[in-house]
């Protein structure tokens, strides 16, 4: 399953400066990317941010990419998000990754490795069983399979198989991104109606095990 990709920065403040700056100097008019010293300087309360715009063409839309600090130690930087400079549509995954890759490569990569910055570009790609487990997204997958997809889990036999799952999950997770959760259901088959249904039914299902362990 396609996700975000995430992009993590390890290095000190002072050597992210460094790259930074031969990244800014090295951005011609023709490589579609600036930095915007302009946004740098908007409060973002007492962090330090870095911020890239990115022009558009014929293959991707034009963005907005920052880089934030993670804690107060200055060591460790990420992105946060990458958002359309057009608010008229929002990026889908393939355009948020795409963007966020041709930065991590084509203009940051370049010159991390001199200055001793290291960096990690999450491959954007998940499996069932990484969110929820093995044999959780296993259980799941059974209920899918066997399923009356037009009766979701009224079913008695379904809702056994359903039930499995929501305990299985709520005894081995402390959370569980219920939106990741109706887009696993819908590639195992799911319309988008009955995803949503069944998620609810897990939300309340897990919350329910949880208090009861408490």
């Amino acid at each position: 399953m396609i996700v975000f990709k995430d992009l993590v920065i390890e290095g000190d403040k002072e050597s992210l400066d460094e790259v930074m700056e031969n990244v800014q100097a090295s951005l011609v008019s023709g490589s579609g990317w600036r930095r915007s010293l302009d946004k740098e300087r908007e409060p973002v309360g007492s962090k330090t941010v870095y911020v890239f715009e990115r022009n558009e063409d014929d293959m991707l839309p034009a963005a907005v990419l920052s880089i934030y600090p993670k804690g107060k130690d200055y060591n460790v930087w990420y992105v946060p998000n990458v958002v359309p400079k057009s608010y008229v549509k929002m990026l889908s995954i393939s355009e948020y990754n795409a963007i966020l890759t041709e930065f991590y490569e084509q203009i940051l990569c370049p010159y991390t490795k001199q200055f001793g910055i290291i960096t990690e570009l999450t491959s954007g790609q998940v499996a069932p069983a990484d969110i929820l487990g093995v044999e959780a997204a296993e259980l799941l997958e059974n209920f899918s399979d066997f399923a009356n997809k037009s009766t979701g889990s009224s079913h008695p036999r379904d809702r056994e198989h359903w039930y499995d799952f929501i305990e299985a999950i709520a005894f081995s997770k402390d959370y569980v991104d219920v939106g990741l959760l109706q887009r696993i259901l819908e590639e195992q088959g799911w319309d988008e109606e009955s995803a949503v249904d069944l998620v609810i039914e897990f939300e309340f299902g897990f919350g329910l095990i949880k208090h009861i362990k408490r």
